[in-house]
């Protein structure tokens, strides 16, 4: 009854090629402090690994077209949440060649995806308008950062909110494709 699914929204389409320092980025783009935003960073990264996770501070981060991309195909594989959840533990966990077509192959195949297919979407546009129409279908739906949920196709959560606020949206998506006695 339920259907849990990666979305792609591409933060900053316009960020160039290459890898940049994410502390950097986000000092600029905020126009902060370097010192300020590194240091959320490191409360975000104590609370990363407070819940098992992986997350340094000092990551790159760079266009995430190709990666976008590439959720598509592991949909179409059934490994969409896995090739999400293996691209971002290479950014978050401080490799430099995170975003390199090498490593989002390696990291496709080990799940099972086969290369050649990885190799398509490299080299070509493939998925391209399903991330920029999934994309422009956020920000219709008021949209400005990620990580986001969907519930029941139209009530939207920011990934910060609170747990009474996932509850609440949770029980009213629910009550909405379940009625009662159903």
């Amino acid at each position: 009854d339920i259907e849990l699914r990666p979305r792609s929204f591409q933060l900053e389409p316009e960020a160039p090629a290459g890898v940049m320092n994410a502390v950097e980025f986000l000092a600029h783009a905020a126009g902060e402090n370097v010192d300020r935003v590194r240091a959320k960073g490191e409360r975000l990264a104590r609370q990363a690994r407070a819940e098992g996770l992986v997350y340094e501070t000092d990551h790159v981060t760079g266009n995430s077209f190709d990666m976008l991309r590439l959720v598509h195909l592991g949909r179409r594989h059934g490994v969409g949440w896995r090739y999400l959840q293996s691209m971002q533990a290479a950014v978050f966990g401080g490799g430099p060649e995170a975003f390199e077509p090498d490593t989002l192959l390696r990291l496709g195949v080990a799940i099972g995806i086969p290369a050649a297919r990885i190799r398509e979407v490299l080299n070509g546009d493939r998925y391209a308008d399903e991330v920029r129409g999934e994309r422009q279908e956020a920000i219709d739906r008021g949209v400005t950062g990620v990580p986001f949920a969907v519930f029941a196709g139209d009530e939207v959560v920011p990934g910060a909110a609170s747990v009474e606020r996932y509850a609440g949206a949770i029980d009213r998506s629910w009550s909405r494709v379940r009625p009662r006695g159903g």
